[in-house]
C-alpha cells in the first residue's frame, strides 16, 4: 500500500534528519535530543504591543526571547554583536554564539508562518546550546500585511542537538507558501532593531552567516579597554576583515589557519569575484595577509589605517554606540550597508584595520547564486542612494 501525503512528509523528515551534515562535533551535544512541544497560544506576540516602523510598513517586537544572562553579559562586555537574518538561517546562531562568546542581539524576519519556524528554532537552540540560551537575545520583525502565525498541529521527530542546520531545514515545513520568497528584505530595519537592543558602548554589525573568529568578544573588549585608556578615539571605525571559504573547508580558528586556506585557494576576500569594491578599499591582499607577530595575544591590535576612502566600500565595522544608524529607506539588495559607510566618511571617522580579527562566510560567492530580482532591487536602491547623498550633504552642510 502506498504512502499517503502525511506519512510521506514524516518519512522524508526522518530521512533528512539522518542525512543532514553535522556542523558541530562537541561531545556534550551529540547524544542530546530536543522534542518539539506544540505551540501554545500564549507564545504568540500581540500586535497591540508592536513597535511600528516610520512609514508603517513593518512591525517589530524587542526581546521576544531574551538571553538569560543578558544583563550580566552586556554589563561585562565592551561590544555587542548585532545581527539579523531570515528564518532559514537561524541555525547560524549556534556557531556564532559559541565563537563570539559574548552578547549577541539578533533580529529575525518572521512574517506569517515564518514566526512558527522562528519559535521552533529558537526553542531548540536555547535547549541545545548554553551559549545561545545565556548570551543571545532575539527580536522579530514582520510586514504588517503578514502578521505572525503558527500551527498547533505540527509534530516532528526528536531533533538532534548535533545538527542545527539539518533541524532548521526540517522545520522549514512550517513556513507558509506566501513567505517562501522574500523580496525587498528590510536589512537596515532589522539591523537597527537589533542594535537598539544593545546597551554596550560599541557594536559590531554582521549578517548572521558572517561567523566571528573564536573568542572575538574577549579580544575586542580587551582591545577597546586598552584603547580607551591609552589612545581614546571617539570617531574610530575598526575594520574586521571578511573572507569567504569553500563549502567543505573547516572554519579557521586563527589568522594563521585562514592564511593557509588562502595559500591553498580555499579562501578569498568576501565578494572578491562578484563585486570587488565590497571589501576592496581595505587592500587586504597588500597589507593584512601577512603572518601576525602576536597570534597568541589576548587582544587585537590595529595593523594599519585606511588613508583613502573609495565610495561603495562595505567594510564590517566595530563602531561606538554614538555612530549613525543604517538608513531604512534601503530595502532589498544594494546600497544598504555602504550608505552608512559613506556617512561615516563624511563625518570624518577614521577607519583602522584590526590584525588577527576576521569574519568568515561559508561558500564562494557567485552571481549564479543570485535571485533573478536582485538587479532590479539594486537599481531601485541606487535611485534612493542619490536622494540619500543629496540629503546627507545638505544635513552636514558639505558641498556635493
Amino acid at each position: 500500500m502506498g504512502l499517503n501525503r502525511r506519512d510521506f512528509i514524516v518519512l522524508s523528515l526522518v530521512m533528512l534528519l539522518f542525512m543532514a551534515k553535522q556542523m558541530f562535533h562537541d561531545e556534550r551535544y551529540k547524544r542530546r535530543l530536543y522534542t518539539l512541544s506544540p505551540a501554545h497560544p500564549t507564545y504568540m506576540v500581540s500586535q497591540a504591543f508592536a513597535n511600528v516602523a516610520e512609514k508603517g510598513k513593518y512591525s517589530s517586537h524587542s526581546f521576544v526571547w531574551p538571553a538569560t544572562r543578558w544583563e550580566e553579559v552586556t554589563r561585562s562586555s565592551r561590544v555587542c554583536l548585532v545581527t539579523q537574518g531570515s528564518v532559514d538561517r537561524i541555525f547560524w546562531v549556534a556557531r556564532q554564539a559559541e565563537a563570539f562568546r559574548g552578547p549577541v542581539s539578533m533580529a529575525i524576519y518572521a512574517p506569517g508562518f515564518d514566526y512558527a519556524v522562528a519559535l521552533a528554532m529558537v526553542s531548540y537552540l536555547k535547549y541545545c546550546f548554553p551559549a545561545v540560551q545565556e548570551n543571545v537575545s532575539f527580536h522579530i520583525m514582520y510586514s504588517r500585511k503578514y502578521p505572525p502565525k503558527f500551527s498547533t498541529e505540527y509534530k516532528a521527530p526528536p531533533l538532534s542537538c548535533s545538527d542545527p542546520e539539518g533541524v532548521n531545514r526540517l522545520l522549514m515545513v512550517l513556513r507558509g507558501k506566501e513567505n517562501s520568497i522574500i523580496k525587498h528584505y528590510p536589512q537596515n530595519h532589522m539591523r537597527n532593531l537589533a542594535r537598539r537592543a544593545c546597551p554596550c558602548e560599541n557594536v559590531l554589525t554582521v549578517d548572521i552567516d558572517m561567523v566571528a573568529a573564536p573568542y572575538m568578544n574577549a579580544m575586542l573588549s580587551n582591545f577597546l579597554n586598552t584603547t580607551k585608556q591609552t589612545t581614546p578615539c571617539k570617531k574610530c571605525a575598526y575594520v574586521v576583515p571578511l573572507y569567504e571559504i569553500q563549502d567543505d573547508a573547516e572554519f579557521p580558528r586563527n589568522k594563521t589557519e585562514l592564511l593557509d586556506l588562502l595559500q591553498n585557494h580555499r579562501a578569498r576576500i568576501f565578494h572578491e569575484k562578484v563585486y570587488s569594491k565590497n571589501q576592496g578599499n581595505a587592500r587586504f591582499h597588500e597589507y593584512w595577509e601577512i603572518q601576525p607577530d602576536k597570534e597568541d595575544s589576548r587582544e587585537y591590535q590595529v595593523l594599519y589605517e585606511i588613508e583613502n576612502y573609495e565610495e561603495r566600500w562595505e567594510p564590517i565595522l566595530v563602531l561606538p554606540i554614538s555612530a549613525p544608524f543604517f538608513d531604512e529607506r534601503f530595502v532589498g539588495f544594494g546600497c544598504n550597508r555602504y550608505s552608512q559607510v559613506y556617512e561615516l566618511h563624511l563625518r570624518k571617522y577614521n577607519f583602522r584595520v584590526l590584525d588577527t580579527a576576521f569574519l568568515v562566510h561559508r561558500g564562494f560567492q557567485t552571481k549564479a547564486k543570485y535571485p533573478h530580482w536582485r538587479p532590479r532591487e539594486i537599481q531601485e536602491n541606487l535611485e534612493r542612494y542619490k536622494e540619500f547623498k543629496n540629503e546627507i550633504h545638505k544635513k552636514l552642510k558639505i558641498k556635493l
